[in-house]
């Protein structure tokens, strides 16, 4: 069993390796294998139930980013070359429930709370269709450590309904 819930969304790599599950729940995503049915990662979207709208791998299959009714974007590293957050508290890794051994998301954007797919771009970069009509670009800046992904500010948001 992928969750312990119906499963809510799910995505796959293109190269189909890995598949990303959501439950209806909407606070952990899981990362399997397809070839072995093995569980790669389990990522935490929060703490709060939410309803995930829309889940997207980038192209070389090494991010993830998620949609939710919580007016967030997050975004994680599949694979080790972006690292996701991880809570602090290590040394007590063995008896901590695993709300604590989870890995967070490397990256996090406020967007629209409405139902809204996402899908990455060949830069890297994500583009978000909100239900009420919204656009926005979201721009990843890999110069810093960590990286940071922000609204394109050449573009911002805007409408395409009157």
């Amino acid at each position: 069993m992928a969750h312990n819930g119906a499963l809510a969304c799910f995505a796959t790599t293109f190269d189909g390796k890995l598949v990303a599950t959501a439950s209806d729940k909407g606070t952990l995503i899981r990362v399997w294998n397809t070839e072995t049915g093995a569980l790669e990662k389990e990522l935490r979207r929060g703490a709060e139930n939410a309803h995930i709208y829309s889940m997207c791998f980038s192209e070389d299959g090494s991010m993830l980013a998620v949609t939710s009714s919580r007016g967030t974007c997050h975004i994680f590293g599949v694979r080790d070359d972006l690292e996701n957050k991880r809570a602090s508290l290590g040394v007590f890794k063995g008896v901590l429930p695993a709300y604590f051994k989870s890995e967070w998301s490397s990256m996090r954007v406020e967007i629209p709370s409405v139902p809204s797919v996402i899908s990455f771009a060949k830069d890297k970069s994500l583009f978000l269709i909100a239900v009420d009509g919204t656009f926005q670009r979201i721009v990843i800046d890999g110069s810093q450590n960590p990286p940071v992904a922000s609204v394109d500010p050449n573009i911002g948001t805007f409408n395409f309904l009157k």
